[in-house]
């Protein structure tokens, strides 16, 4: 799986350079849905179109969410995901995670219930 080996990829630079910088601007398509990646320094941005979108990211990659939260946390990198001005989740080093979340996911990842139901509420 390609996700897989990026990750592998990521860990790999955070383990010969400790803490990373990242510098992105591109779009990923995920069938037929598009989300705008924007990366400076430490903190990664990813718009998703709604939250229905990322229910779909989760479906096809999810099982690396833990993989991938512990990377960047250890990188000192911070990815957050949004729909419009709602923030649905902080993953990496600046999550908080709730007891359900550390338990079932990871502790570097953050799920914010309010900005899910504001993602869902959202019309377009």
């Amino acid at each position: 799986m390609a996700a897989d080996a990026a990750v592998d990829s990521l860990a790999e630079r955070a383990r010969q350079r400790g803490r990373l910088d990242i510098e992105a601007n591109l779009s990923v398509t995920v069938e037929g849905r598009t989300f705008a990646v924007d990366g400076r320094g430490e903190r990664i941005v990813v718009q998703a179109p709604s939250v229905a979108a990322c229910l779909v990211v989760l479906r096809q990659g999810g099982g690396l969410l833990p993989k991938l939260a512990s990377v960047l946390d250890s990188a000192g990198v911070t990815l957050e995901v949004r729909t419009g001005d709602a923030v649905l989740a902080v993953v990496g080093a600046e999550a908080t995670a709730g007891r359900l979340t550390a338990a079932l996911v990871s502790e570097a990842v953050e799920v914010r219930a309010g900005g899910v139901l504001a993602g869902l509420l959202r019309l377009r």
